[in-house]
């Protein structure tokens, strides 16, 4: 099914064609949604990994495909949301594949919604990416990027495939939520970073009722690199910030 212009994705996706996203923190025109979901965010904050990870897709060759995986609750699905942006701004045809959603295709200056076996036709075109959510990827020749949390059934058979490179995100560090501070101020009251991670944890458990919106925090990094011969460790300095992307050989 094409979309018409009033529908909430093709606001989401008319919003993206105005805004600057080249920014810590992205903001969509009020009352415009990720993906036009009102139960979605309305701003993303841009992970340094983000970049990290965005660079070394983008420059990766054209038949390379990724499987990023991490601990759950880091921003996996935020990542991929700001792939699909930039995408978007790239005028890049790309289907969006979500676990217990509709796929999404923007393609050409349409969007579509519809089973991805009715997207097939592109999905066969090395040129459109396929970004695919906490879900097994079906095999395309289209260029596919997979976020999701460690569980085999998601990514076994995917990871075997040629050309498939595994990446893992790295967790949260504390300076990366003071930059949210400001954005968040409004929801938090009068709550520091210290009562906050007592009251949600340091990583967000979707079992339990509380609202994943607020942050997600990872506050116990480790000092030092993973220990382990089989991986290479890929190192961005922000400031004084040192953030590894482990990357499986």
């Amino acid at each position: 099914m094409r979309l018409d212009e009033d529908s909430p994705i093709f606001k989401f996706w008319k919003d993206f064609q105005n805004i600057e996203i080249d920014k810590k923190i992205i903001s969509l025109t009020g009352g415009v949604y990720l993906l036009g979901g009102i139960e979605e965010e309305s701003n993303i904050f841009v992970r340094q990994c983000y970049s990290d990870l965005s660079k070394i897709i983008f420059d990766s060759d054209k038949s390379d495909n990724f499987y990023i995986t991490g601990t759950p609750g880091i921003g996996k699905s935020f990542f991929i949301y700001n792939l699909l942006i930039q995408l978007i701004k790239k005028g890049i045809s790309v289907a969006y594949d979500r676990v217990n959603q509709v796929p999404i295709l923007f393609h050409q200056g349409n969007v579509f919604k519809k089973t991805l076996v009715q997207f097939k036709n592109e999905l066969k075109d090395s040129n459109v990416w396929y970004l695919v959510d906490g879900k097994h990827p079906m095999r395309y020749e289209a260029k596919t990027i997979l976020v999701t949390s460690p569980q085999k059934e998601n990514y076994q058979n995917f990871q075997k495939q040629a050309n498939t490179k595994k990446y893992y995100m790295p967790v949260w560090t504390w300076d990366e939520p003071r930059h949210c501070l400001k954005k968040m101020e409004a929801a938090i009251g009068t709550c520091d970073l210290d009562m906050i991670v007592r009251i949600i944890g340091d990583v967000v458990d979707h079992r339990l009722e509380v609202n994943n919106k607020v942050v997600h925090i990872y506050a116990n990094v480790p000092d030092e690199e993973p220990n382990n011969a089989d991986m290479d460790v890929y190192k961005e300095h922000d400031n004084d910030n040192t953030m590894d992307i482990c990357k499986d050989n």
